[in-house]
């Protein structure tokens, strides 16, 4: 019931927030951000580094709930506050990384999961690697090409 809850908050911060003209466009780094949290989960939790409690619907021993409900949202509000001004972009990413890592310490203290053989350290690097695989992904993409390279610093 608590990844349900999750999902719900989730989806209203998301929907009250999402920028309606782009909104097809950056639910291609929600994708991008669901298929990442998959295959890293997928594997983390099948080598038994941590476990996710009472999923609900699993999915590879995830919650389906947090896959749709957490991680879809967090990709497209990535994908939405990125920039090319390089020194926004780090700014962008420290505090998804805040954010998400945040998320996880709150799971594991509400027993929504339990880590097994993992730390806050390995969440912050894994978390980090998303982030700016996520980006990289959205300025090379998604960001509109009128604005090239001439904003960069």
């Amino acid at each position: 019931m608590k990844w349900i809850f999750c999902s719900i908050i989730c989806w209203i911060v998301l929907l009250a927030i999402i920028d309606k003209k782009r909104a097809k466009r950056l639910f291609i780094c929600g994708f991008l951000a669901l298929t990442a949290q998959l295959l890293v989960d997928g594997f983390a939790i099948d080598e038994d580094f941590y476990v996710i409690n009472d999923p609900a619907i699993p999915i590879f021993g995830s919650s389906l709930f947090f896959s749709i409900g957490v991680v879809l949202p967090m990709g497209v509000l990535v994908a939405q506050c990125t920039t090319r001004i390089r020194k926004y972009q780090v700014y962008n990413i420290v505090a998804w990384v805040v954010l998400f890592t945040l998320f996880e310490i709150l799971a594991v203290h509400f027993k929504m999961m339990k880590h097994v053989d993992w730390t806050y350290s390995l969440s912050v690097i894994v978390n980090t690697m998303v982030m700016v695989m996520l980006t990289w992904f959205t300025e090379h993409f998604l960001l509109p090409q009128n604005s090239e390279r001439r904003n960069i610093r």
